[in-house]
């Protein structure tokens, strides 16, 4: 993915590699698309500012999650249809969130069970799947694939 440098550039992409019904199913909303129009117009006014020479040594981005230290203040949400876009799609994202030490939760649209998690799944990540028969008393997810 060279020369990705923001979102139009993904979006770029994404309609060159993707089925046309597949893109216009994730660069859409509801209806009128009254919130995609908002949420974009809200998110065009985020600037960030650059700092260089500050001191990171002693930085950490890691926080608490649900009572699990995370390396990041984020998770992987829930994609809808995940599987639409890439045939592994929510498997390489439950993966990707155990390599980066972040939570990853599975939409109730998801085209796999939930049994793509690896055997150290923890509570953080597996918090939206509660629901799911597969999921054991401590939150632990059984029977994943490695």
């Amino acid at each position: 993915m060279k020369n990705i440098f923001n979102i139009e550039d993904l979006k770029n992409v994404a309609q060159k590699r993707v089925p046309k019904m597949f893109y216009e199913y994730a660069d859409s909303g509801s209806w009128n698309q009254e919130t995609y129009f908002a949420n974009q117009n809200d998110f065009s006014k985020i600037k960030f500012r650059q700092r260089v020479g500050i001191d990171i040594e002693n930085r950490s981005l890691s926080k608490k999650f649900m009572g699990t230290e995370v390396s990041l203040p984020l998770a992987l949400a829930p994609t809808g249809l995940c599987g639409m876009q890439h045939r592994d799609g929510e498997i390489l994202a439950a993966q990707a969130s155990e390599e980066f030490g972040v939570p990853f939760t599975l939409s109730t649209m998801s085209i796999c069970s939930c049994l793509i998690r690896g055997e150290n799944a923890d509570v953080a990540g597996a918090h939206l799947v509660a629901r799911c028969p597969c999921a054991s008393a401590d939150g632990r997810l059984c029977g994943a694939r490695g």
